[in-house]
C-alpha cells in the first residue's frame, strides 16, 4: 500500500492568501516543505481521499495523471475537501472521451454540492455511493468503512475512514476533534499499520472540531490502549493550519519526542 500526501494544509493553505503571520511570512521565504496545499491523500494510484481546489496543481507538481483513479472517498463537503469542479473536467464539455466509471463515497451534503453543478452522473462518468457509518464497502481490492468524525456537524457530520488493502489497514482521521468513547469502542479488533491524525491546531489552542498536540497524544493513547496498534504502527499528522505553526524542520523537532511523523506535501510512505 502506497500513501502519497498531495496536500497537508487546512482550508487556508500555507502560506495563506492574505496572511502576514510569522508562519506565512517565513513559508514564503523558505518554501520547500513549508508550502502546503489543501489536504488530500492518494492511495496507490486508484483511490483518493478528498479532492479540493489544489488537486490540479498537485497532479502537475508530482507528474501525476489521475486516469487510473477508480475510487473517491470524501470526508465532508467543506470546500477544501470537496471541490466538485474537478470532476467537471471529465465531461464532454472539456474532453470528448469516454472515461471509466469512478465510485464516489460521500454523504448527502457532498452529493448536493455535486448536483448543483448541473450535470448528471453519466455525463461525469461517476457512480454515487451514499455513506452510511460503519457500513462495509467493497471497492475492488479495498474494504472501506466510514466512521464518525467530530467535525462538520452542520453538513451532516464528517467521516473518517478505515481502509484495508491486501494485508494492510490504515485509519484516516482528519478533520476531527477527539473521538467519543463509544466511537473508540467500535474500533475494537481493528489493528492499524498507519494512523493519520488531524494536526490542524498542533501547537495552538484548539476546538471540539480539530486537534492540537494534547488531543493528538490523547487520541494516540486511546487507540494504543484499545489495542488498535502494533509495535510498528506509524502515527502521521497532517491538515495543518498556519496559526502558531513552526516551519517544517522545527515542527519535526518539536514533535520528535512524541514519536509522530509530520507529513509534508509530496511525502510518500509504503506500508
Amino acid at each position: 500500500m502506497r500513501l502519497m500526501f498531495l496536500g497537508t494544509a487546512a482550508a487556508e493553505g500555507i502560506p495563506s492568501l492574505f496572511c502576514k503571520c510569522e508562519c506565512c511570512k517565513k513559508s514564503r521565504i523558505m518554501k520547500g516543505k513549508n508550502i502546503r496545499k489543501r489536504s488530500a491523500l492518494l492511495i496507490n494510484d486508484d483511490l483518493i481521499i478528498d479532492m479540493g481546489p489544489d488537486l490540479l496543481y498537485s497532479a502537475q507538481q508530482y507528474n501525476l495523471s489521475l486516469n487510473k483513479l477508480k475510487y473517491i472517498l470524501v470526508t465532508h463537503a467543506h470546500f477544501d475537501h470537496f471541490y466538485p469542479e474537478n470532476l467537471e473536467i471529465r465531461s464532454e464539455r472539456y474532453q470528448k472521451k469516454n472515461f471509466p466509471i469512478i465510485e464516489i463515497l460521500g454523504n448527502s451534503s457532498v452529493f448536493l454540492k455535486l448536483s448543483q453543478m448541473g450535470y448528471n452522473d453519466d455525463e461525469l462518468y461517476i457512480h454515487r455511493n451514499e455513506l452510511i457509518m460503519y457500513k462495509k464497502y467493497n471497492f475492488g481490492k479495498y474494504i472501506v468503512i466510514p466512521i464518525p468524525a467530530n467535525h462538520a456537524h452542520e453538513f451532516g457530520m464528517a467521516a473518517n475512514y478505515i481502509i484495508k488493502f491486501e494485508n494492510r489497514t490504515i485509519l484516516y482521521a482528519t478533520d476531527t476533534g477527539k473521538y467519543k468513547e463509544k466511537w473508540i469502542k467500535q474500533l475494537k479488533d481493528v489493528v492499524f499499520d498507519a494512523i493519520i491524525l488531524d494536526g490542524t491546531n498542533i501547537f495552538s489552542e484548539t476546538s471540539e472540531n480539530h486537534l492540537n498536540i494534547d488531543g493528538i497524544i490523547g487520541m494516540k493513547n486511546k487507540l494504543i490502549n484499545n489495542k488498535n496498534t502494533h509495535e510498528k504502527t506509524k502515527f502521521i499528522c497532517t491538515h495543518f493550519s498556519h496559526g502558531n505553526l513552526p516551519l517544517h524542520d522545527q515542527l519535526c523537532e518539536m514533535s520528535s519526542r512524541y514519536n509522530l511523523i509530520m507529513a509534508y506535501d509530496g511525502m510518500e510512505i509504503k506500508l
